[in-house]
């Protein structure tokens, strides 16, 4: 090594996050955006309408109001439509907003999901939003919250020892729901899904589905002060003891 001092490195642009940050920053003048996107009615045959969305819309707009996002909602687009609109939301100029969050509710499989006139690739929502095509968002967190089956299959219980959660029904006529996350590879993103891939979400026609009203109920009593990866991981855990399905039993149906 030479004796002269090494130049110090370039300060990181405005708006970057150094690689050795634990945190993002949180400290711009608004929150962002938090777009919901609902598809209730579908315009395909054999295709069921998804009751009980619209009280899973309500509590989003709420959580996300109070913890101050600038809410949008859309309701039952076609592919064309939800092209057109994320298009518009990834054009906006977000230098000002500390992250991006999109919420979107429908029928889906594996990697799928429904608009009102056809099915379209999950990584349709997020594609635009990546630093190259949304730069700024670029080195700030996109939050994406997915209600939708991911497949046909359902979750079986298992019995915990020393749980005081007790049914009559024997073990093979349980079924847990797991929530599951994913990292996309692109940086700066997360996707929470309410089911993991191949299995099915439920929904009460009454009061919403149990993965976006366990959500509103954790992001009300905890987003203020608990990481989002530790929200997700308590959510999940209330999904998973809280509720549980029958098969003889009407009140759920599948997403």
């Amino acid at each position: 090594m030479s004796g002269q001092d090494e130049p110090d490195d370039p300060p990181l642009p405005d708006g970057h996050l150094a690689a050795s940050a634990a945190y993002y920053s949180m400290d711009n003048p608004r929150r962002g955006v938090a777009a919901i996107f609902n598809q209730e009615h579908f315009d395909v045959k054999g295709v069921h309408d998804r009751k009980g969305s619209q009280q899973d819309c309500r509590s989003l707009s709420h959580s996300f109001s109070r913890l101050g996002f600038e809410v949008e909602v859309f309701l039952d687009l076609t592919l064309d439509r939800i092209v057109t609109t994320l298009d518009t939301l990834s054009q906006r100029d977000h230098s000002d907003c500390d992250c991006f969050v999109l919420c979107f509710m429908s029928h889906g499989l594996e990697g799928k999901l429904r608009s009102k006139d056809d099915v379209f690739d999950v990584n349709l929502l997020w594609e635009r939003f990546t630093a190259e095509n949304c730069p700024t968002l670029a080195n700030k967190p996109k939050l994406y919250f997915i209600q939708a089956c991911q497949g046909h299959a359902r979750q079986k219980a298992v019995l915990v020892p020393g749980s005081t959660y007790q049914t009559e029904e024997s073990a093979q006529d349980q079924v847990k729901i797991v929530p599951s996350y994913l990292l996309p590879d692109r940086a700066d993103f997360l996707v929470a899904l309410s089911t993991i891939p191949g299995f099915v979400s439920w929904r009460s026609p009454e009061k919403g589905s149990w993965y976006i009203q366990t959500l509103c109920r954790h992001l009300d009593s905890h987003g203020f002060h608990q990481d989002i990866l530790t929200l997700l991981t308590n959510v999940s855990r209330s999904v998973s003891l809280d509720f549980t399905y029958y098969e003889d039993s009407s009140r759920s149906e599948e997403h």
